[in-house]
């Protein structure tokens, strides 16, 4: 299957007729994703979502904060549009490389972009960066995260002579990128976006997973590529 949106479509198609949905059990990532947004202050705050998916973070958002976040969802999956619609104030159809998304969007400007696990699915990632940063208000954040290639689960498993299984969901052509720590900064600082927190999924190996929440947070905070799982990471347009 070549076509994009095709592939997305069975995509979310599977994924509602297999139950893997974000309806019990949230990822790690988005609860990072809700402490950022909280940390902007009392709001009202508009935010855009990109790559919303079946709108488990709009949900989220809607329990949260009520009417204070003005939520707006893109995606390219209509399947996913249509789960989505419920928790989004508007949503829009869009593909991220080929579609001039910015365009839909081109009066507003927004508080908060977030584009989670999204940016590995593309080929020119900083093409999306560059458009979110025409569409964020003055001190706007975009909340970016990545599946970390370099989390030592995964090193354990090249070492073992494995691909990761933990990098694919559904099939093993939707990651285009495969991150680290390191690369993400570096795509980042190309276009000119400088991160201000981090935060995401993170673990330890077996005997250190017993440790106090707070020293493996710490650890995680200072080794982020080596314990970071799924890593979220606040930004802001650098100055």
């Amino acid at each position: 299957m070549t076509d994009t949106r095709a592939f997305y479509e069975e995509y979310w198609t599977r994924r509602r007729q297999n139950g893997y949905l974000y309806r019990e059990q949230v990822p790690a990532r988005l609860y990072a994703v809700l402490d950022f947004i909280a940390a902007e202050g009392p709001g009202p705050l508009r935010l855009l979502d990109l790559g919303c998916g079946e709108g488990t973070l709009g949900r989220l958002l809607g329990e949260k904060f009520g009417r204070r976040v003005y939520r707006v969802g893109l995606d390219l999956s209509p399947t996913a549009l249509e789960m989505a619609a419920a928790h989004y104030d508007a949503v829009h159809q869009a593909n991220l490389e080929l579609d001039p998304w910015p365009d839909l969007l081109a009066a507003e400007r927004f508080d908060i972009i977030v584009c989670v696990e999204v940016l590995e699915h593309l080929f020119r990632p900083e093409n999306v960066l560059y458009g979110c940063k025409g569409l964020l208000a003055p001190e706007g954040a975009l909340i970016v995260s990545f599946p970390n290639f370099a989390f030592y689960k995964n090193r354990y498993d090249v070492l073992r002579g494995h691909f990761p299984r933990s990098q694919h969901v559904y099939h093993s052509v939707e990651h285009i990128h495969y991150f680290t720590m390191h690369s993400f900064r570096q795509l980042l600082d190309s276009c000119g976006l400088e991160a201000t927190d981090i935060g995401g999924s993170y673990a330890l190996p077996w005997l250190a997973n017993r440790l106090p929440e707070r020293i493996k947070r710490a650890a995680f905070r200072a080794f982020p590529n080596l314990f970071g799982n799924q890593i979220v990471i606040k930004t802001r347009v650098a100055t």
